[in-house]
């Protein structure tokens, strides 16, 4: 497991993590910051949406971003489900090792 990763103890492992976010709100950006500061780079992380609307501040920080969510995942070692539960097609969770869920008040790990 990656998990400790997430946790802000950086490691050699941590800049090789593969992460990935569905979903480029204000939760998604937040959280991609916070793991860029620690020892991921930003190489390794990717982002899709819908729309464009966000994923121009992603783009900044240097993250790649695409409107497919079976790339994000398919690329993923741990990713980050930051939409409502119904905007995300079903079978997702056979591309990523670990799938987490957040909702406000909540987050779930899928393995």
């Amino acid at each position: 497991c990656h998990c400790y990763a997430l946790s802000g103890k950086a490691s050699d492992m941590d800049s090789q993590l593969k992460i990935g976010f569905i979903g480029a709100g204000n939760m998604a950006f937040g959280i991609a910051k916070g793991i860029l500061a620690g020892n991921v780079l930003p190489v390794n992380v990717r982002v899709s949406a819908p729309s464009s609307r966000n994923l121009g501040r992603f783009q900044e920080l240097g993250i790649a971003v695409t409107h497919s969510n079976v790339e994000v995942v398919s690329g993923s070692d741990v990713v980050f489900v930051a939409v409502k539960p119904h905007l995300v097609s079903p079978g997702l969770e056979s591309y990523s090792r670990y799938i987490i869920t957040m909702n406000i008040g909540s987050a779930f790990i899928v393995h």
